[in-house]
């Protein structure tokens, strides 16, 4: 139960890139790599699944 909660805080902390408008979905496991990729793909306005 606490590792959805991390996941889900993980997807808000990158989802505050974009202005909440685009809610990425992070794939498991959620690697630092991963967060990245989101964060990157975010800030170029693309929204697909990492």
């Amino acid at each position: 139960m606490l590792a959805a909660a991390v996941v889900e805080a993980l997807s808000m902390a990158v989802a505050s890139v974009a202005n909440y408008e685009i809610c990425p979905k992070l794939a498991t496991p959620v690697t630092p790599e991963r967060v990245l990729l989101a964060v990157d793909r975010l800030a170029e306005g693309k929204s697909d699944q990492w």
